[in-house]
């Protein structure tokens, strides 16, 4: 039984193009056992992000024997199957770039923005996926559309509006949280978007919204 023929015998690895529900719970899940596993230890958040980075590395060297193994894949594919994409049975899966951008993220940046960039990893990525699939009409670029942007946009800014407030209120003004929100919205929104450049958004959105929420931070000082 070969890779092709486990995918004509089992649906559960889907395209791109499908909702895979299942999969985005993973994805929200897998996140928040993160945050959970994290609060019931005495790591401080670099030990986790190097820990993360180093399980990448791991994670990449096993996806690199998975693609080059016929049996190991096979194994692989009959356990993950149902959390994975079709595409993923001959490329290496989104969970080391998941390790990876998450890691890199609390490794190198400020550690409350950090945090924010990850939840919105966590859930601006697949609510935005979501409504785009279902909601999505107007292509802005490809796998992207306005509707799926917008709910990035929205998810990320209330984000970054609630972990602000609890983090850092009553000391900064009401202006300057609303800004600061609305300004993250953007950068969670463009950071999922640079994934379309053959860059996987699990990497993309924690690096790339931890570097624009820095910038920002640099002028408002919220944190």
């Amino acid at each position: 039984m070969d890779v092709n023929s486990y995918t004509s015998t089992n649906t559960t690895l889907q395209k791109r193009s499908d909702m895979h529900l299942l999969r985005k719970f993973w994805h929200v899940g897998t996140g928040l056992a993160g945050f959970v596993a994290y609060g019931a230890t005495n790591f401080s958040l670099d030990q986790v992000g190097r820990g993360l980075v180093f399980f990448a590395v791991l994670a990449l060297i096993f996806e690199s024997f998975r693609l080059k193994n016929p049996g190991l894949n096979r194994i692989v594919l009959s356990v993950m199957g149902p959390f994975m994409r079709d595409c993923e049975k001959n490329r290496v899966s989104g969970l080391p770039f998941y390790a990876l951008g998450v890691g890199v993220a609390l490794t190198f940046f400020h550690q409350p923005l950090a945090l924010l960039a990850v939840l919105f990893l966590i859930f601006a990525d697949p609510i935005s996926s979501i409504a785009g699939l279902r909601y999505g009409k107007r292509k802005i670029l490809p796998n992207k559309s306005v509707e799926g942007c917008l709910a990035g946009f929205i998810t990320c800014a209330v984000l970054t509006y609630v972990f602000t407030s609890l983090s850092v209120m009553p000391f900064i003004p009401e202006w300057k949280l609303v800004t600061f929100s609305i300004l993250g919205g953007f950068v969670g929104m463009f950071s999922e978007m640079a994934s379309v450049y053959n860059l996987d958004d699990n990497f993309t959105v924690p690096v790339f919204s931890s570097i624009g929420l820095s910038i920002i931070n640099s002028f408002l000082i919220i944190f």
